[in-house]
């Protein structure tokens, strides 16, 4: 113990030693967030989740959200959607402004959804 007291004797050795201390802190935590992360996209993409695809007020695809792929929708404009991690997204429209795909992915939660206006689709995370 005698040359930790040592070397934190001098001002310049505590401000290092905090340094370096809050540095291996911030990375300690950010690993663990991480991995939580992870393992929530793991658990999402095995629950039981759908995605209800809707165009004009009628269902016309239901997606296992289990499944990764691309899937083409002839909407009133075509649009591209993609399901990767458990997740759904718009990842191309034919429409003018492009904000449905700005959304990302959607999450897998109950009644999440993500609107192509001009193409007139709606996509709803449900459960199985």
């Amino acid at each position: 113990m005698s040359k930790l007291n040592k070397i934190l004797s001098s001002k310049e050795n505590r401000i290092e030693f905090v340094i370096i201390a809050a540095i291996v802190l911030v990375s300690i935590v950010s690993i663990i967030c991480y991995r939580i992360n992870l393992s929530d996209m793991i658990n999402r993409s095995e629950t039981g989740y759908i995605a209800e695809v809707i165009f004009e007020g009628e269902t016309i695809m239901t997606i296992d959200l289990s499944n990764e792929g691309i899937y083409h929708i002839d909407g009133k404009l075509p649009v591209t959607l993609r399901v990767t991690g458990g997740r759904i997204q718009f990842i191309n429209s034919v429409c003018p402004d492009h904000i449905c795909e700005s959304y990302g992915l959607i999450p897998s939660e109950i009644n999440d959804t993500a609107v192509c206006l001009p193409a007139r689709v709606v996509v709803k995370v449900k459960p199985k």
